[in-house]
């Protein structure tokens, strides 16, 4: 038997092999993702609580796909058909910019920061991060008459 040769036996070995790696590997990625979807969702969920919405409700708002669209409009004071536009490819980023300004300006913060947490990767994550865990907002005074 020449030894540069792989049997039909070896050979099923090595691709076995290859495809539960992969497998490993892809479900790595996948746990790493839904791990940072529910890490964004409980973050979400805070920001809600501070802004005066019940955490339970926030939470499991947040992890729902299209309900997150409605909470974050509700934190916002938006109205709720945005979450159409918000579905339209080119106008979302827009729409969520405007919802994610308004959000930090009810938390106190600049409305920048709305820009910087939706355009500006690696930015976003340390703005969302100071959003969520800042001291919660003051109680804005009643405009005089």
């Amino acid at each position: 038997m020449d030894p540069n040769t792989i049997s039909p036996e070896q050979m099923e070995i090595v691709a076995g092999s290859g495809a539960a790696l992969l497998g490993g590997i892809v479900f790595a990625v996948l746990a790493i993702c839904v791990v940072i979807y529910l890490v964004w969702a409980l973050c979400v969920a805070i920001i809600a609580k501070k802004l005066g919405m019940s955490f339970g409700t926030s939470l499991l708002m947040a992890i729902l796909p299209i309900a997150n669209m409605i909470l974050l409009l509700q934190m916002a004071k938006k109205p709720l058909w945005w979450v159409i536009l918000i579905l339209i490819p080119l106008t979302s980023a827009a729409f969520l910019v405007i919802t994610w300004e308004s959000i930090a300006e009810k938390m106190g913060k600049p409305a920048a920061w709305g820009a910087y947490i939706m355009l500006i990767p690696f930015v976003n994550v340390i703005y969302f991060f100071m959003l969520t865990f800042a001291d919660e907002p003051k109680a804005v005074p009643a405009p005089a008459k």
